[in-house]
């Protein structure tokens, strides 16, 4: 055992020990009570109390989303949850850069390696692409962020889980408004409304954000609006039907720098970026149904279907930048355009078997994406007649198989056990054949059965003390199989020789209720993983990849809270 392991099992140890220390006695009822009001949480694909919940799951609620700022930023919410890295990039056609225990972290833009869902709906496509920016803020109750082993009950790219809830409609309408001014041209406006009639509940929410920047073409505009619907058709039913559209009509990139530009005029923009109008267009809608049904009274059905589109125009800079100055800057343009949908069911129940209480889970979930990409020549940022030189579908589909069951052995122990089969196909169908631009098309499938497996010892009513292992499954992008290399070049033809990335996960923490309000998590994790996806060429705004042997991360994650009064916490 390393050094750094024996001293976190010594401060492990040395917390256990000291909740006898630092509780009274006479206060370990109110304590009790406490935990057991707590909010409850997505343990995996079950729910349970965040306290015994056998893992590393925070939650945002909806007084710290509120008190983050304009809420125009996922990263703004997660800055206070251990293990994730949670950076603005201030360049709105980036997205922000976020990473879970460094699952995420070689992004170029979008979320990686991070699994995204939106009130039950995949924000995330089968190859394990996502974008935070199309999540609604300004109506969201709550955000769960779960890490750790459990996450990979949820499949391809859950090096965490990010789930976002919009929130209930109340008994009384109410109609909010909201607005925000900064500097740099900075205006985030909301309107959102709220209605119940009998058993239909009405959430509405359309804001806006438009901003300037601090550098030059690097401002930006964006909308969005958000309705969800419940409809409890009895108490046994509850149906919810989810809009949202966002539409982004540009945000300038305004490139990078070099050091020298950096030291003379940091407000300036890179090379190319205003000769070649460097800037991305967004615009996606998305429709979503679920359905919780509860068959009897230790026996539910959850359902749930999906569809959506998403259009992608990006406009590039040359990979020769011309001075703004000089005549016919040529830069190049990739325009996507997405439509994706989903199915999924699972079944939920409890029971006695063989005299323990389990609660279990079983489920299947299919996805499909597919994507037409071209690409081609622009003129002072300005798409040229001269044909495409990139013209494909890119697919990609998911059909996994899942099953949770967590095991009440008695008073002081509880196992989780979890198994999940990934079965995920990427392909490309090159549209494109010429004597100079040979046929790219290619296909590659990709499959896991990936386990998790945890204890959880409850010492006491006010500490949990918890162990967790499992295997994990991450795919190459469609993006990082759209480019492979010949030589020292990188050519747009399909790379079905990337394999997919498996990680294995071990997981020690405790969890210590000190007070009513005071709470501290302590967790040491390591990740092993083989096939790591890196970079391994990238020229003109081109990435070719490679699999590295193997990476480990390792790291220790403390988190304490305590209410001391109304005002201060």
């Amino acid at each position: 055992m390393s050094y750094f392991k024996k001293w976190f099992v010594s401060l492990l140890t040395s917390v256990s020990v000291s909740v006898f220390v630092l509780l009274p006695l006479n206060s370990t009822a109110q304590v009790s009570d406490a935990i057991a009001n707590e909010v409850v949480v997505q343990s995996g694909r079950l729910e349970q109390s965040q306290f015994d919940a056998p893992g590393s799951i925070t939650v945002v609620n909806s007084e710290t989303l509120r008190n983050s700022g304009p809420q125009v930023n996922l990263s703004d919410a997660l800055t206070g949850v251990p293990g994730v890295v949670s950076l603005n990039r201030n360049n709105y056609a980036q997205d922000v850069a976020i990473s879970i225990r460094g699952f995420g972290a070689r992004s170029a833009f979008g979320l990686r390696g991070i699994r995204l869902i939106t009130d039950g709906i995949p924000a995330t496509i089968p190859d394990g692409q996502g974008q935070s920016s199309t999540v609604s803020f300004t109506s969201a109750d709550r955000i769960e962020v779960l890490t750790g082993p459990l996450a990979q009950i949820y499949g391809n790219s859950s090096g965490g889980v990010i789930q976002t809830f919009t929130r209930e409609a109340g008994e009384r309408p109410e109609l909010r408004t909201q607005t925000f001014i900064g500097s740099f041209g900075m205006n985030r406006t909301d309107w959102q409304i709220s209605e119940r009639t009998g058993q239909v509940g009405l959430v509405a929410d359309y804001s806006t954000f438009a901003i300037n920047g601090y550098r030059q073409n690097s401002d930006a505009r964006r909308q969005q609006l958000n309705t969800v619907v419940t409809v409890d058709a009895n108490p046994d039913s509850r149906w919810k039907l989810i809009a949202n559209l966002y539409e982004m009509p540009y945000a300038k990139d305004a490139l990078g720098l070099t050091q020298g530009q950096l030291a003379s005029n940091p407000a300036v923009a890179g090379a190319g970026a205003v000769a070649d109008g460097t800037r991305k267009n967004v615009g996606q809608n998305q429709l979503g149904l679920t359905l919780d049904q509860k068959l009897d009274r230790d026996l539910g059905l959850s359902l749930r279907a999906y569809s959506g589109m998403r259009n992608n125009l990006q406009y590039q800079a040359s990979s020769q930048p011309l001075p703004p100055s000089a005549p016919n800057p040529a830069g190049t343009w990739v325009g996507l355009w997405r439509h994706y949908e989903g199915l999924g069911a699972q079944l939920k129940g409890q029971g006695i078997w063989s005299g323990t209480r389990v609660d279990w889970v079983v489920g299947v979930d299919r996805d499909h994406s597919g994507e037409t990409r071209q690409g081609g020549a622009t003129l002072n940022g300005i798409q040229t007649a001269t044909a495409v030189n990139r013209n494909e579908l890119n697919s990609a589909d998911n059909t996994d198989f899942f099953a949770q069951a967590n095991w009440y052995l008695n008073e002081s122990f509880t196992l989780v056990t979890g198994l999940r089969r990934s079965n995920v196909s990427l392909r490309s169908q090159d549209y494109l054949i010429t004597p100079t631009n040979p046929d790219g098309s290619g296909a590659v499938n990709y499959s896991a059965t990936n386990p998790v497996l945890g204890l959880t010892w409850h010492a006491q009513d006010n500490l949990n003390v918890y162990a967790n292992f499992g295997h994990g499954l991450e795919t190459p992008t469609l993006s990082e199989v759209a480019y492979r290399l010949s030589g020292n070049s990188i050519v747009g033809q399909f790379n079905p020789n990337l394999a997919a990335s498996t990680s294995h996960h071990v997981e020690l923490g405790t969890k210590l209720a000190f007070s009513q309000q005071g709470k501290l998590n302590l967790a040491w994790f390591q990740i092993d993983t083989s096939n790591e996806i890196v970079t391994s060429l990238s020229s003109s705004g081109q990435t070719a990849y490679a699999n590295a042997s193997k990476t480990r991360r390792e790291g220790i994650e403390l988190a304490a809270q305590n209410n001391w009064t109304d005002q201060f916490r």
